[in-house]
Formats: C-alpha cells, structure tokens, sequence
C-alpha cells in the first residue's frame, strides 16, 4: 500500500513539474491559464499563432506576454468605415498597437453606431467587451499569422482598419487574398474583425 501511495506521489509530482513543457499541448496549457512567460521559454513564438485565448486567436505576442487576439469570426460582411464627409482627429495611426487610440477617437467624434468602429467597440464576444477596429498594420498582421495559416475563417475578401486615409473621405482596407491595401471612400462596404489585447 506504502508503495502505491509513493508511485502516485511521484507521478503527480512529475506531472506538476512537467507542465509548462513540451509534454503538455500548448493550446491545452493556454486553455489551463499557464503563464505565458512560462510557456515562452518552452515553445517556440510562431507556434502560438492561431491558438485560442482569452476570446480569441492570437496573432501577435511580444516576449514580455503581451499581445492581441482577432475575433474568431467576422462582425459584418458589409459596414461602412462611417463618419463620411468628417475628418477624424487621432485616427490616423498605421502602427501596431494603436488600433484601439484610432478606435476610441472615431467613436468620440463620429455617432456612426453602423460604423465599423461601432460595431467592434458594442461586440461581446466570448465573455470579453474591450474588442477594437484594428489599424492597418495590425490588420495586416491577421492576415499574415492567422488568415494566410488558415486559421480565423477569414474572407478573401476587403476588410476594413481604422486607420483614416490622407485624402478626404478615406480609409485604409485590405484585400485579404492577395495582401494588398489602399485607401477609398468611407461609404464601401466591406468585412469587420475585431481584435482585443492581453
């Protein structure tokens, strides 16, 4: 009986030891809220790409455990970026980690609620309320490390960032088959995803 008792202590003592090891799938770890500092210095950064996380997938994660998630499905196959005809004050940001400042000052200055901005700031999806549009190069990052993956059940199709374009009356888009972006008119019609941080 000694003995059986001994056994099961170790293995649970192993088992302890082991997590946050190779031994143990990542997304299993992800799911059980194993640290991600911890989880960084035993799996390799791409292979946390498309895994599921705090009501999302993750696309983008720097090495302090910090990063974002994309929506696991699109919010709308055909908003407008909205506020046509108005220029946004602080909307004009293309570099990650600012889609949610672009985001916060569109729908400060514009009442759009069918706006794509609106729609990712009113989503609730998978228990989490703090979702944004994403700027261009975050948007870009999506469909680098998720779309391109086949993780996401992206669209080939335009999606929309929150960056505003230079020229009256645009904003920033891209074709999610091919990678090319460009600006046009905020009235088109084109998909949403939303993102969030961690």
């Amino acid at each position: 009986m000694k003995k059986i008792i001994y056994l099961l202590f170790i293995a649970v003592s192993m088992e302890a030891c082991n997590k946050g090891s190779e031994k143990f799938p990542l997304q299993t770890q992800l799911n059980d809220d194993v640290d991600l500092l911890v989880l960084l210095e035993d799996f390799p950064l791409d292979s946390f790409y498309g895994k599921s996380y705090q009501g999302g997938l993750i696309f983008y994660l720097k090495s302090n455990g910090t990063g974002m998630v994309a929506g696991t499905e699109d919010l709308s196959a055909s908003a407008t970026w909205g506020c046509g005809g108005e220029t946004i004050d602080g909307a004009d940001e293309k570099l990650i980690g600012y889609g949610k400042s672009n985001t916060d000052s569109i729908i400060s200055q514009c009442l759009d609620i069918y706006s794509a901005a609106w729609i990712c700031s009113n989503n609730n999806a998978n228990g989490y309320s703090d979702w944004y549009l994403p700027n261009l190069n975050e948007l870009r990052e999506m469909r680098t490390k998720l779309h391109q993956h086949g993780y996401g059940s992206f669209s080939p199709f335009y999606y929309w960032s929150s960056t505003e374009g230079e020229e009256f009356n645009s904003a920033y888009y891209q074709l999610f088959d091919d990678g090319t972006y460009t600006k046009g008119s905020k009235t088109n019609g084109f998909h949403v995803r939303a993102i969030r941080n961690f």
